[in-house]
């Protein structure tokens, strides 16, 4: 089935989260947003000025809404935030037996230098401003840290993923939308060589196809009560798991359908999500896909 339109939606759409519902039924938010934020910190120059994206990766983005970004975070910060999100849960479990993210919410650690060194140490803040302009937004203050457990050993992987089990960032808080930021930055921080081991899944090019619904008359509303429901709507796409090294970046369009993808490995998945947003953002803008990245829409412009 095509999703023609979000109206038609209201079948549902399983949200995949992390394991946060403990969070949203006390009312918190995971994830932190910069934006709005009445104290902006000034408009810093990013590091690694003589690096930037390519016209080929900018129509890349524009396509389908995601990039993956090689060695853009250096092994030594890799090996400290890893340190750091350890002593988190441990500091959290105390020995008890823990669940995804357990632990991980903690502003100090989500807003500790080990942890947003990742951003602003490595290539994602020089490649944020590559896609939304210099000085256009407000650089992250704190992070989401996500991780993956193993799961249980009697079950087994799927052959292939589902393509109903997407969601969007956002929604299920109950907080007017996922229309809060522009750019997802996520930085994994253990090896994903394979599929089926927690991996970032994406739903290419399937950002357009939200942006049309949405826009239409009624589309916010369809898509939040869908985001109740389940199972939801098949895309048309197969979802495509991201196979990644630690200190490989992953840039997606905050409109592109996504989910964590199970943990079938033997290691804990480990990953770090940044969400940055346009200083001019309009929450209610749907009509224009690309007007927080005017670097994106020039490229696309000059080729067309």
């Amino acid at each position: 089935m095509r999703l023609s339109g979000l109206a038609t939606v209201i079948v549902g759409v399983c949200a995949v989260w992390e394991d946060n519902s403990n969070s949203a039924l006390k009312g918190q938010n995971p994830y932190h947003i910069a934006h709005p934020n009445p104290h902006p910190n000034p408009h810093e120059a990013a590091p690694f000025r003589n690096q930037s994206l390519t016209a080929e990766q900018l129509l890349e983005f524009h396509k389908n809404g995601y990039l993956v970004i090689k060695n853009a975070v250096g092994s030594e910060h890799v090996s400290k935030a890893l340190r750091y999100i350890n002593r988190a849960i441990e500091d959290a479990t105390k020995g008890r037996p823990v669940k995804d993210d357990e632990g991980t919410g903690n502003w100090h650690w989500r807003s500790h230098p080990a942890i947003m060194n990742l951003y602003r140490k490595g290539l994602a803040w020089r490649y944020s401003e590559n896609l939304m302009g210099e000085k256009n937004f407000t650089v992250p203050t704190a992070a989401q840290v996500a991780i993956r457990y193993p799961l249980p050993g009697n079950k087994h992987a799927p052959p292939q993923l589902e393509r109903n089990g997407w969601h969007l960032d956002g929604w299920q808080y109950g907080r007017g939308g996922t229309n809060q930021f522009s750019l997802l930055v996520g930085v994994a921080l253990n090896p994903w060589r394979e599929e089926m081991v927690g991996n970032f899944v994406v739903f290419p090019g399937k950002h357009h196809e939200m942006a049309r619904n949405l826009a239409a008359e009624g589309g916010e509303e369809a898509l939040r009560v869908a985001l109740s429901k389940s199972p939801g709507p098949d895309l048309d796409v197969d979802p495509v798991q991201i196979i990644a090294e630690p200190g490989d970046i992953i840039l997606a369009h905050s409109l592109l359908p996504h989910l964590p993808g199970p943990n079938h490995g033997h290691d804990i998945r480990y990953a770090v999500f940044f969400r940055v947003a346009h200083d001019q953002k309009d929450q209610t803008q749907f009509e224009d896909l690309f007007c927080d990245f005017e670097p994106v829409k020039t490229a696309f412009l000059q080729e067309n």
